[in-house]
């Protein structure tokens, strides 16, 4: 099977998407159920590693602990960190660059009205994110802003450590979104199948 990437992932929600859409009338409250269930998932295995490790669920680890990482995609980011915040500066999005390519930006804006804010509510650390703008929107970029500092040098630190450690591979983050999908709806496997089926369409191999 080929390398799974940040497209191929993006592609895939928006066909979860789409053929949720095909069936139901209220389609896009059962995303949106869908998307924050992914999303706290992500979030509390990310906090979990932090309190094994014992860190605390603070802006910090919030980052230390992440889930992905951007390498070999079309994204291009910024951070910003002041004494009382940390801002991330979005200027090209992978995924909704995906989305565009393949015209399911309608579908890929669900991930984006929901995803990020349902992962800092699973990590439930000690600060709120606000997304001041997002492609998703309608922007011409994306702004995501905590409303507390981050310890650059112990974050520096501990990536120097770390590595990849706790970074996932996007085949894992695609079969995530599957599973959450049959998690949530366990009576809709043939939407599943459909989006399988699409994607294998489009990009010529099978999840």
């Amino acid at each position: 099977m080929a390398e799974i990437g940040i497209r191929h992932h993006a592609v895939l929600y928006a066909l979860l998407a789409k053929h949720t859409f095909a069936k139901y009338a209220d389609a896009a409250d059962r995303i949106r159920v869908f998307t924050e269930q992914y999303g706290l998932k992500r979030g509390r295995r990310m906090a979990a590693n932090a309190l094994a490790q014992g860190d605390p669920c603070d802006m910090t680890s919030f980052f230390i602990y992440g889930e992905w990482s951007p390498a070999g995609s079309c994204n291009e980011s910024e951070m910003h960190y002041a004494a009382d915040s940390s801002v991330s500066e979005v200027h090209v999005c992978a995924w909704f660059e995906a989305w565009k390519e393949y015209g399911l930006e309608e579908y890929g804006r669900l991930y984006c009205r929901y995803i990020d804010k349902a992962i800092a509510e699973g990590f439930a650390g000690s600060f709120t994110l606000t997304v001041r703008e997002a492609f998703g929107y309608g922007d011409g970029r994306c702004i995501f802003f905590w409303d507390k500092a981050c310890d650059t040098d112990r974050l520096s630190e501990a990536r120097k450590k770390n590595g990849q450690r706790y970074i996932h591979p996007f085949s894992f983050h695609a079969q995530e979104l599957i599973d959450t999908y049959r998690e949530v709806f366990p009576e809709d496997e043939g939407i599943i199948d459909q989006a399988k089926d699409s994607f294998s369409q489009l990009f010529g191999f099978s999840l």
